[in-house]
């Protein structure tokens, strides 16, 4: 059993012995929707409606509900198939109840399930820093830029008693420590979508340029809807650091010999290496 996104409906399979005679079963077949009121208490809604398919030798029956409506709060699709189904050619008939649920989320059931900073590479190969925001249902691309904001922390807080323990490094900003009146429009970080291979999808990625160990913080505003119509019901506050570029070092143009005429020069990539060792040999001429 399983509830769609787009349009909202539960399709429950059940699957049978033998070939089912479909009267005896759909007229046994019972739909019902709750709402959640408190985390005890549920309240029935008006009782939804469903038509009942089956496969060619009727081996299996697949129950769709009606268009089943977003609660307030999260609820729950009841459906049970009551005792007495029998095969198509009779026989013995089911000796009891059998029932299911599928959770309906609720309107404000979109959360955010991760968000972090990371270096990946880009469409040349080059390193790139991302902001990585994971949903729990698929989000619209063109609905998250507008919903994302980064500030880029001060490198030492205001109060020097603060900041001395840090002394020349990064002060270590969280939530606690965090103040209003540091969130200056001028440090306001540029995000740039990069577009995915589809219209919506949990894992969007924005490219952001910070100094490796600065800290980034990151808001989400409440009412970000996903491709289903459900909703952030409250705003996401994140605090992270900015992570280091790897070590990188390599040759470039690899697989080419080094002439020993005109600048005599060897082109090579690095980044935070500070120095190597490099050693230089002669080809034989033959």
């Amino acid at each position: 059993d399983r509830l769609f996104a787009a349009n909202k409906k539960a399709v429950v399979s059940i699957a049978f012995t033998h070939a089912v005679d479909p009267a005896s079963f759909e007229k046994r077949v019972r739909l019902a929707m709750f709402e959640r009121v408190t985390d005890k208490i549920e309240k029935e809604l008006a009782t939804p409606t469903f038509t009942v398919t089956y496969d060619k030798l009727k081996l299996n029956a697949f129950v769709h509900s009606g268009q089943v409506e977003v609660p307030a709060k999260a609820g729950r699709l009841n459906i049970a198939v009551e005792a007495g189904v029998h095969a198509g050619r009779g026989g013995n008939e089911t000796p009891e109840k059998l029932a299911t649920n599928v959770d309906v989320p609720g309107l404000n059931s979109l959360r955010i399930n991760d968000v972090a900073l990371d270096i990946v590479r880009d469409e040349r190969n080059e390193r790139a820093q991302v902001l990585l925001v994971t949903t729990s249902f698929s989000v619209l691309e063109r609905e998250l830029p507008s919903k994302v904001h980064a500030w880029l922390l001060p490198l030492r807080h205001p109060d020097p008693k603060l900041q001395q323990p840090y002394r020349d490094r990064p002060f270590q900003w969280n939530s606690a420590n965090l103040r209003p009146e540091v969130l200056r429009t001028d440090t306001k970080l540029e995000l740039t979508q990069i577009p995915g291979e589809v219209e919506h999808y949990e894992l969007h990625s924005l490219r952001y340029n910070a100094d490796p160990g600065r800290y980034v913080y990151v808001k989400i505003d409440a009412g970000l809807r996903s491709f289903g119509g459900y909703q952030l019901g409250d705003t996401v506050e994140r605090i992270i650091r900015v992570p280091e570029f790897p070590r990188e070092l390599s040759i470039m143009h690899q697989g080419s010999l080094l002439s020993m005429s005109g600048e005599k020069t060897l082109s090579l990539f690095s980044r935070n290496v500070r120095s190597f060792p490099l050693e230089v040999n002669p080809v034989l001429p033959a």
